[in-house]
């Protein structure tokens, strides 16, 4: 993988929760997508389902890039 979560920032917080990435390798940010799946409160896991999906636009990056 040539991009890794460094952090979630502000978690829990709707507004202003937001993910942080850090490039290891050169790649294209467009090869990645976040999904957002629903949550089964029961089994206290994520299900199946996608909410919401981000597709990155294309965009050549490097390493250290965030």
């Amino acid at each position: 993988m040539t991009v890794k979560i460094r952090k979630v920032a502000d978690r829990g917080d709707f507004d202003k929760e937001r993910i942080s990435l850090s490039v290891l390798d050169d790649s294209n940010i467009g090869d990645y997508v976040f999904l957002q799946t629903g949550y089964n409160a029961e089994k206290d896991s994520a299900t199946a389902s996608v909410k919401q999906a981000f597709w990155f636009p294309d965009k050549k990056v490097a390493p250290g890039d965030r």
